[in-house]
């Protein structure tokens, strides 16, 4: 049974579950309607669009009234509001070392406000070149620009911490260099 809701107020995501731009643009693909064959989804468009397309094989009409669709989101158990938080983070999924972990932190301060924390995460040191050297509590702070920074590792297990995050959060180890110096492991 070929289907169509109309009105709909709907974006495709991609999968890394970021808007998906057919210009390269990143605005993502914008769309009002969307013609679905049983539970599977043909296209999406213009109402205009795809009534010229399918418009004499279409069995039902279904007006949503601008609520949002997002085709393929039908997972109960998807946690959306994290998914809407993690692409306002700094994402460090797949960085090779400490350089290219701090460079990126660097770039991702200097886009926000003043005052505004450094937050994300994603980062595996297991994966590094060289061994696994991560940034220390000074190294950190230079990157972040003086902006407070929290960065959690990609098991949720650690985090790192800059110098203003590390001495106002209590609770957790947080780990030392031999000079008895905290390194903003915690």
């Amino acid at each position: 049974m070929l289907w169509m809701m109309i009105g709909a107020n709907g974006y495709a995501l991609n999968g890394s579950g970021r808007p998906s731009g057919t210009a390269g643009d990143g605005a993502g693909q914008r769309f009002d309607a969307v013609v679905v064959d049983g539970e599977r989804v043909l296209a999406v468009g213009t109402a205009g669009e795809l009534r010229l397309q399918f418009g004499a094989r279409v069995d039902r009409v279904l007006d949503v009234c601008g609520a949002t669709v997002i085709p393929g989101l039908v997972d109960s158990h998807l946690h959306v509001s994290m998914l809407g938080e993690r692409s306002m983070r700094l994402d460090l999924t797949g960085v090779a070392s400490k350089a290219e972990m701090l460079a990126r932190i660097r770039a991702w301060a200097q886009s926000l406000a003043p005052d505004a924390w450094v937050v994300g995460g994603g980062w595996d040191d297991n994966r590094f070149a060289g061994g696994g050297d991560v940034p220390t509590l000074a190294e950190l702070d230079e990157a972040a620009g003086g902006r407070p920074l929290l960065l959690t590792r990609v098991c949720r297990h650690a985090h790192h911490r800059d110098a203003k995050v590390l001495y106002t959060i209590d609770g957790g180890e947080v780990a030392y260099a031999a000079d008895g110096r905290a390194e903003g492991w915690a």
